[in-house]
């Protein structure tokens, strides 16, 4: 995306690395892929292993083109029995890459919630994300902006849609995303069952894109 598309840029990684500075001298043990390690740079913290951690930070499976999240259910009970808590960076379950779904940290952390551990989630739909990222449009804007003024563009039912309607955001769903299989033709998606996806899930959007484009 072109440098002069967009005024400034909130992620989830950027959430997380608050998170982490608020426990300094933490021990935290990665999950995830080595090309994510660089989301410790500069903080408080110091990488530790299983046994001696205080702390997991999960970016993802550590090899998304091979692993499952099954691939991690005796590593989740281990971490389970230490009431480890465990830090999501990216809530997604899935994300698409290169025209096919693979697994992503939000299937790791739900797998997590489910025996009952510590999560701490950032990222869509959870409301710290937006705030952070209306703080920053105030600063961009030099006041405060209405949640109802904004527009939120997204493929994920459970994390770009709920996320945005939960904060009285408007949404432009993007049909030809991880759900597109749901919907018929990827080039002409069938409406009746885009609007019948989102009344299931209690959801509206404003309106549909087949893909977003720049």
């Amino acid at each position: 995306m072109p440098r002069q598309a967009y005024d400034d840029v909130v992620t989830s990684g950027e959430a997380a690395r608050q998170v982490l500075a608020a426990r300094p001298g933490a021990r935290v043990l990665h999950v995830g892929p080595e090309r994510d390690l660089n989301l410790y740079d500069g903080l408080p913290v110091t990488l530790g292993g299983e046994d001696d951690c205080d702390l997991i930070a999960c970016t993802g499976l550590v090899d998304d083109e091979r692993e499952t999240p099954d691939d991690y259910r005796a590593r989740l009970a281990r971490w389970h029995r230490r009431a480890l808590p465990m830090l999501c960076v990216n809530p997604d379950v899935v994300v698409e890459r290169g025209g096919r779904l693979v697994w992503c940290a939000g299937a790791i952390a739900e797998r997590y919630r489910e025996l009952g551990a510590e999560t701490i989630v950032v990222g869509k739909p959870y409301a710290e994300i937006y705030r952070a990222a209306l703080d920053r449009i105030a600063e961009i804007a030099g006041g405060v902006v209405a949640p109802s003024s904004l527009l939120a563009v997204g493929d994920g039912i459970d994390t770009d849609v709920r996320g945005a309607v939960a904060q009285g955001i408007d949404v432009a769903f993007v049909t030809d995303g991880i759900h597109a299989a749901v919907f018929g033709s990827r080039h002409a998606p069938d409406l009746a069952a885009v609007h019948a996806f989102l009344a299931t899930a209690g959801l509206g959007a404003r309106c549909l894109l087949k893909r977003l484009v720049w």
